[in-house]
């Protein structure tokens, strides 16, 4: 084999070789950052299902889920309050319920009749309202876990944007008008 066959079948063989090189090495690169995608994705995504579901079963542990850590000591704090609430009234209304009866049964003219129906007519509606405001804060637990893991997937990067400026300009009759315009732009 000459000199020049030699030299020409190796730099045959280096054309060859360094695109089969760098593509191995993109492809390994696009492998690696698909790898790292679907890391951050998993760490970031949140199914709202098993985010309902985890704060249906225990209040609070959707936004554990969610990482929204801030939201678990609101939650309970409501829900202590209003089951406190719920007790003192439940307590209030059969004691007055109670009076009411013992009145009632001693002397049916008494002017306390009036004033104890009144108070166990409130506390009886202070206690269905406390049941209400506790399901209803239960229902807005697991309403808000959902949410938030549906806000997870929601992009919001620099092509969005929304402007605040203020507006001032003369009309024809040397009338001044002041305002404020708003612009959402999307690039």
């Amino acid at each position: 084999m000459t000199q020049k066959t030699f030299t020409f079948f190796l730099l045959i063989a280096m054309l060859y070789a360094v695109p089969g090189f760098s593509q191995t090495d993109s492809t390994a690169s696009a492998d690696s950052a698909r790898k790292e995608e679907k890391r951050v994705a998993k760490i970031e995504n949140k199914r709202p299902r098993t985010a309902a579901l985890m704060s249906a079963i225990v209040p609070g542990l959707g936004q554990i889920y969610n990482r929204q850590y801030w939201k678990v000591p609101i939650i309970y704090a409501g829900g202590i309050a209003l089951i406190y609430e719920l007790i003192n009234n439940q307590t209030q209304y059969h004691t007055y319920k109670g009076w009411l009866k013992d009145t009632t049964n001693t002397d049916p003219n008494s002017p306390y009749i009036a004033v104890y129906q009144t108070q166990e007519d409130f506390y009886h509606k202070n206690r269905d309202l406390c049941a209400v405001l506790f399901l209803g804060l239960y229902g807005l637990n697991i309403i808000d876990a959902n949410v938030a893991a549906h806000l997870k997937e929601f992009n919001i990067d620099e092509k969005l944007s929304l402007k605040f400026k203020p507006l001032f300009y003369a009309k024809y009759n040397s009338q001044f008008v002041a305002g404020l315009t708003v612009n959402l732009v999307f690039k």
